[in-house]
């Protein structure tokens, strides 16, 4: 997870809010809770691919061009997700780590153009492969800057949660929406009877639900046009740390719940 951080957000990377579901991963999330707690953004009606070619702001995520990520709207920045294994290296495994130590310089930038925008990991989950994160406003005033004229122009995806099995749509490498089958098991999300290749560049892409969505980051397929499968790849709703599904509004809680 890759974003800019301003002096608000510390608090949420130093845990100064201590609340049962901030720091908890977004599938233990799920795993318990109630009813009440938990309620998904999903629109009636499907959207067409030229809108979801409108709506998905794509962006190089690693140095050699061979990534994407894309936008989402958080409650201070818009934010960048993409697969945590498109990443140069990892950041320390430190909750008191230094912010020059999560920076990354010249890391992302527009399709098809060179890298010029500094980010800073907020999130990483080695496991399920999925990375959110803009530098210190407060250590990196001018790259902070950069970060938001970057992003100024974007249209953020959306999250949602899928449904068991249904509809999905990924993003080629020549820019085309294909169709694909999106399953999930409570977990991780399946690509089933992708309409074309997922290939090496493709990782770090979102995975979109019929009503457009961002429901998955592509990182695993194998197979061939019509017979595509991939799994496992990130659920967002599944993956995100619970601070960013309580900041989105996926997850809701009361004082005396996250406490």
């Amino acid at each position: 997870m890759l974003g800019s951080c301003s002096a608000q957000n510390i608090d949420h990377k130093y845990g100064r809010r201590r609340g049962k579901t901030y720091n908890l991963p977004g599938w233990l999330l799920l795993i318990s809770r109630r009813p009440s707690v938990i309620s998904w953004w999903r629109a009636s009606s499907g959207v067409g691919p030229a809108r979801k070619q409108r709506q998905a702001q794509h962006l190089d995520a690693c140095p050699v061009g061979d990534a994407r990520g894309f936008a989402i709207d958080g409650e201070r920045n818009h934010l960048i997700i993409t697969a945590a294994h498109c990443l140069p290296s990892f950041p320390p495994c430190h909750p008191a780590s230094n912010a020059e130590d999560r920076i990354y310089k010249e890391l992302v930038g527009p399709l098809g153009a060179k890298p010029t925008v500094w980010v800073e990991c907020l999130f990483a989950d080695p496991i399920g492969d999925v990375v959110l994160g803009p530098p210190d406003d407060q250590v990196l005033p001018g790259e902070w800057d950069h970060y938001q004229a970057f992003l100024s122009g974007s249209v953020p995806l959306r999250i949602g949660d899928p449904p068991t099995s249904g509809l999905g749509w990924l993003l080629s490498l020549n820019g085309q929406w294909f169709q694909c089958e999106v399953r999930h098991y409570g977990g991780p999300l399946e690509i089933v009877a992708a309409a074309d290749r997922v290939v090496l560049g493709m990782s770090g892409s979102p995975i979109l639900a019929s009503d457009g969505t961002a429901v998955g980051v592509v990182c695993v397929s194998a197979g061939s046009p019509g017979a595509e499968v991939g799994f496992p790849n990130p659920r967002l709703t599944y993956n995100l740390p619970g601070w960013l599904l309580l900041e989105l509004g996926l997850v809701h809680s009361s004082n005396s719940h996250d406490r």
